[in-house]
């Protein structure tokens, strides 16, 4: 049995001019989320600027969702790179209480540009998954400056069932081959960022996770649902869109700068970023405002 096709939103969280969490917006992106099908990750380092957030706010966050979400979309939470074990274990014990389907545990980041050997990497992962019990997928990241052994991703698939996946973030392409080799067929395998999209679910992956399916879901998901039903021009033709938009003008910083400045161009509300992060420049807005009209975006997404 082929792996399920799918596709995941790593969301935005929704602030207000005073870089309040916005309930209101967030229930609305909700509805965009749960119309377009896809399924959709909180939180998390980037663009969900989980960072520049309280424990209170992510809780608050995560069960906005699960009670928008769950039932229509797979609803997850994504969380971000923790220095310590403890931190991802009480960061895990948060999201179970939440209701979510399932829940990312993030890389390590050892902080100065320290790596953990491979011994320590994998003492990290089972502590992690020992932690709970809910469905969890694992995170390798390159921003870490290192991955996961596929060998190692396969032992732990053997000791802990609720390991249902992998989000794998990397531009080498026999790194998701050997991946996709050697773990099981019910074990997701999505690569991080729509780049590899189509390369995925050729050599047998999953899919793909999303950032820009904040401001474009429902392109962003038909690409697998055309590939679903084998419909691989049509499938074609959709990620051609979502790499036209992907290649929009040049914004230096964080990503989620260009991501919910094009929502607030297409009237979308919520849309600002916290500290530090700032707006974009009049001339950057300009030249992304052409760029969507170039794109078609607000007729292709119905809005």
């Amino acid at each position: 049995m082929a792996r399920t096709p799918s596709a995941a939103v790593i969301g935005i969280t929704t602030f207000d001019k005073r870089g309040k969490f916005d309930e209101g917006a967030m229930r609305v992106h909700c509805q965009r989320i749960a119309d377009a099908g896809i399924a959709f990750f909180a939180g998390g380092s980037s663009p969900g600027e989980q960072y520049s957030m309280t424990t209170p706010e992510v809780e608050k966050l995560l069960m906005l969702c699960v009670k928008e979400l769950k039932g229509k979309v797979r609803i997850g939470s994504m969380g971000v790179e923790a220095r310590t074990l403890k931190q991802m274990q009480e960061f895990l014990k948060l999201a179970a209480s939440t209701g979510v389907d399932v829940t990312q545990i993030y890389s390590l980041d050892l902080g100065h540009g320290n790596k953990p050997t491979e011994s320590e990497l994998e003492h990290y992962w089972r502590k992690c998954l020992e932690t709970v019990s809910i469905p969890c997928v694992i995170s390798s990241h390159m921003g870490m400056g290192y991955f996961t052994p596929p060998a190692m991703m396969a032992r732990l698939v053997a000791d802990y069932p609720h390991l249902v996946g992998f989000h794998l973030t990397s531009p080498d392409i026999g790194y998701l081959v050997q991946s996709v080799k050697l773990l099981p067929e019910r074990v997701m395998i999505h690569t991080g960022g729509s780049q590899l999209a189509m390369t995925s679910l050729a050599v047998g992956a999953s899919g793909f996770l999303t950032s820009d399916g904040n401001v474009i879901p429902k392109i962003s998901q038909s690409v697998i649902t055309h590939w679903k039903k084998g419909n691989y021009q049509k499938a074609f033709d959709a990620y051609h869109t979502v790499m036209k938009f992907q290649t929009r003008p040049f914004v230096s910083g964080s990503s989620v700068r260009s991501t919910k400045a094009a929502m607030q161009i297409l009237g979308l509300p919520g849309a600002y970023t916290r500290d530090p992060h700032l707006p974009l420049t009049d001339t950057e807005i300009a030249a992304l405002k052409k760029h969507i009209a170039d794109c078609n975006i607000k007729k292709l997404e119905g809005l």
